[in-house]
């Protein structure tokens, strides 16, 4: 059985071939086969295609033009999210942005080139294919380069993770540290790269696992034998109410699992019955104490 996050992923991508000019009657039984198969899927189809009719008609009005683009025409957008906020919107050229919490990105769509410069936070773009204009995410001095793909990328600070989870993408840094890796790395489904000050590192991941990374578009976070200490920094990315580690020893702790990220309470409760922690409540935060 397919895991919830396969059938968003898969319902999305069947969402994004139909409003492509690809689409044809084969298509549309197939769909129609997907949509049968399973109420899940249906639920999800039909979950995705409101956000997507409703992303489409509020740049509609936000811009005063129709939200059909023409390759002749340049065309920009600025995308954001506050803090606890995910939000799917579809381009203009059909491709699906899915921004995280706290995330900001602008879209510059030209006749030669799809262009984003991810400002703050993370994103996973499901691309639409044109092997005319390929698609490149920029972020700092890091520049990921696809033509028809589905990935993600975060941007922390100075370091940038890019995870593929369909297709193939180039990472490409234009300034490294001294002895650092190759700045240029072809990445593949199933792929995780880090880039920063050090160059480029990959990890080659399960399908599975790399989209465990991203069930937070999903109202999960899934956890596999992480440090305490990072997942609380997940935790705080979509939380206002932040948590924090008081010593060394409660911060390596290792836990596992999938939480609902705006239930910080529950996570909390969790760690106390089941792991040495005491938890002290304060405003605004919780402080993780080991015991």
């Amino acid at each position: 059985m397919s895991s919830r996050s396969e059938i968003e992923c898969e319902a999305s991508r069947w969402l994004a071939r139909r409003e492509s000019d690809a689409w044809n009657p084969v298509d549309e039984v197939r769909l129609a086969n997907w949509l049968d198969a399973s109420i899940a899927h249906r639920v999800a189809f039909l979950r995705l295609q409101e956000a997507w009719h409703e992303a489409a008609r509020l740049r509609a009005l936000g811009a005063g033009i129709p939200s059909g683009w023409q390759p002749e025409e340049a065309r920009r957008e600025i995308l954001a999210t506050g803090l606890g906020q995910v939000e799917s919107v579809t381009l203009a050229d059909g491709t699906l942005v899915t921004l995280s919490s706290d995330s900001r990105v602008e879209v510059v769509l030209e006749r030669r080139l799809r262009r984003v410069h991810l400002i703050r936070g993370e994103a996973i773009f499901e691309v639409a294919h044109d092997s005319e204009r390929p698609f490149v995410v920029a972020a700092d001095d890091a520049r990921v380069t696809a033509i028809g793909t589905r990935f993600s990328v975060r941007h922390a600070e100075s370091d940038l993770r890019v995870i593929v989870t369909e297709g193939r993408v180039r990472l490409e840094q234009q300034h490294i540290g001294a002895g650092a890796t190759a700045p240029v790395a072809l990445l593949s489904a199933g792929n995780v790269a880090f880039a920063g000050d050090e160059g480029v590192r990959i990890e080659s991941l399960h399908a599975e696992e790399a989209e465990r990374l991203l069930e937070w578009r999903s109202g999960y976070l899934g956890f596999d034998d992480l440090p305490l200490a990072e997942a609380v920094a997940e935790f705080n990315r979509f939380n206002p109410r932040k948590l924090e580690l008081a010593d060394a020893e409660v911060a390596q702790l290792r836990v596992g699992g999938n939480f609902r990220w705006n239930n910080v309470e529950g996570f909390v409760n969790l760690l106390e019955r089941g792991f040495p922690v005491r938890a002290e409540r304060l405003s605004g935060r919780i402080v993780l104490h080991s015991r």
